[in-house]
């Protein structure tokens, strides 16, 4: 009987850690997703370089030729958004339309402010 309880006690600490470490690697991926959309293209580019330094262990010459690459595809990628930007746009001004009347005015001031910091994070408005 007290080997039972010693085996469920530490089954139940077992689990308790498993399931705090998955709700905290949960939470700090939303927190880096949330951190790099904020920053905009810029930040959507660290994070891909960090997960290829960690993921694949690169050497700094293997860094130094593979920065270049990625830049540009970063690149070659922002243009292609910007060439779909007006058809985003319209999408998304579609949808705060349609938003706006279900909103009281303090809502609707707040998703202006909100709408206007990610055209200026993303190089929308200047």
């Amino acid at each position: 009987m007290k080997r039972t309880r010693i085996l469920m006690a530490v089954l139940l600490i077992f689990f308790s850690g498993l399931l705090a470490g998955f709700v905290g690697g949960l939470g700090l991926a939303r927190y880096q997703v949330a951190r790099a959309i904020e920053k905009g293209p810029k930040g959507i580019r660290q994070i891909v370089m960090r997960r290829l330094t960690h993921e694949l262990k690169l050497t700094d010459a293997q860094l130094q030729a593979i920065d270049p690459i990625v830049d540009r595809a970063h690149k070659n990628l922002r243009q292609v958004r910007l060439n779909q930007q007006p058809t985003i746009q319209r999408i998304v001004e579609q949808a705060l339309f349609e938003m706006r009347p279900e909103l009281t005015d303090a809502q609707n001031k707040k998703l202006d402010a909100m709408k206007e910091k990610i055209d200026r994070q993303w190089g929308l408005r200047e």
